[in-house]
């Protein structure tokens, strides 16, 4: 929809705005490696997906943290009751985006001083998903391959970008 920002967008908006800049330089060094996002993906979304209170306990359980959302433009508003989780220097946020072609996201996401492109991280998770070969989408603000997985179920991977900070992100995502 023209003038609704789209899910990752917004999770990269509300990524940048709670990553503390020593918390920043710390997932710079540790996340530029996509095989980590892969490992917090496969051990978060990909257990219960599409359940995201069971992704949630899993997570819980696993030491993530709880974060508050504090949105920092208006357009992270446009995701109400989003939960966000942090480890390690990577964020997971889950959330039912009112509208819009999706209604349930899982995502995992980081920022990383990388150069890696949409088709590097893609070369990292199509292994792992074994879903036959993505879809590439390339805008000014990302560059992200899509699988299909299941039946209105796709993962989508790649770099988002918002100001400055570029952003790892894996995340499943179930159909309206």
């Amino acid at each position: 929809m023209p003038g609704v920002p789209t899910q990752t967008a917004v999770c990269a908006a509300i990524a940048a705005s709670m990553w503390s800049g020593a918390a920043t330089a710390a997932a710079d060094e540790e996340t530029a490696n996509p095989a980590t996002h892969l490992e917090a993906f496969n051990d978060t979304c990909r257990r219960g997906f599409p359940d995201l209170g069971v992704i949630a306990n899993n997570a819980a359980a696993q030491g993530w943290q709880e974060s508050k959302i504090r949105p920092i433009s208006e357009s992270a508003n446009a995701l109400p009751g989003a939960r966000a989780f942090h480890k390690d220097g990577l964020m997971l946020f889950l959330t039912h985006p009112p509208g819009g072609q999706f209604r349930t996201v899982c995502q995992i996401a980081g920022a990383a001083k990388t150069r890696l492109t949409g088709a590097d991280i893609a070369a990292s998770v199509s292994r792992s998903l074994n879903a036959g070969e993505p879809v590439f989408e390339k805008t000014r603000k990302s560059d992200m391959a899509v699988w299909t997985v299941a039946p209105s179920i796709t993962v989508q991977a790649g770099i988002l970008s918002y100001q400055k900070t570029r952003t790892i992100s894996i995340s499943a995502r179930q159909g309206s």
